[in-house]
């Protein structure tokens, strides 16, 4: 009897760990540096060539020439103008220009304005308090299979509350969590 409670207890604690280690996550990538955030962009985005798509890696030799200059020198010259649309075409959070010179493609990258720092901040807001939502409903699930178990299997009221006393911990806990990386991302951004 005692082990479902303990058990649901800690997977409950489990859960709401899991909420707080994907909202870093997320947090970790939102306003990273500039360069940064165009260099994952290079990555990841993906050409079309002679009806085959390449990674930019495979095509191009990368070169970044500071913290706002990119340079992108491809292997083969047919390859430029590709690479320039797709780069052109490339949804980011991050503001750039894309320059075809004669042997190379140049990358500029643009400061963030305060309006897209706000607006960053805006949706982390959302997103942490859908995350607070998430967390209040796990409880409330949590809440109701124990008093559930408790009605059915007869278990004493007082360990019914230790638990339930238990559960409203973790929450708060997470909560407070949430809150703190919320505020810190926010000051980190702003710093952008």
């Amino acid at each position: 009897m005692n082990s479902y409670i303990i058990d649901l207890t800690d997977n409950y604690r489990n859960s709401l760990e899991s909420v707080f280690v994907n909202f870093q996550k997320y947090l970790k990538n939102i306003g990273v540096s500039q360069a940064h955030a165009c260099n994952q962009l290079i990555k990841n985005i993906k050409i079309s060539c002679n009806q085959q798509t390449f990674l930019l890696e495979h095509i191009a030799t990368v070169e970044i020439i500071s913290a706002c200059n990119i340079e992108i020198k491809p292997w083969n010259k047919d390859h430029t103008s590709p690479i320039y649309k797709s780069l052109t075409q490339a949804k980011s959070h991050v503001n750039f220009s894309v320059q075809i010179t004669k042997h190379k493609i140049c990358i500029r990258i643009f400061p963030m304005t305060k309006d897209k720092r706000q607006d960053i901040i805006q949706n982390i807001s959302k997103s942490g308090e859908q995350r607070k939502s998430t967390v209040r409903g796990m409880r409330n699930n949590a809440q109701q299979s124990l008093k559930k178990y408790s009605k059915i299997n007869n278990v004493a009221k007082d360990y019914v509350k230790r638990y339930q006393q238990d559960i409203d911990r973790s929450t708060l806990l997470i909560n407070n969590k949430l809150i703190s990386e919320i505020k810190l991302t926010k000051i980190r951004i702003m710093k952008l």
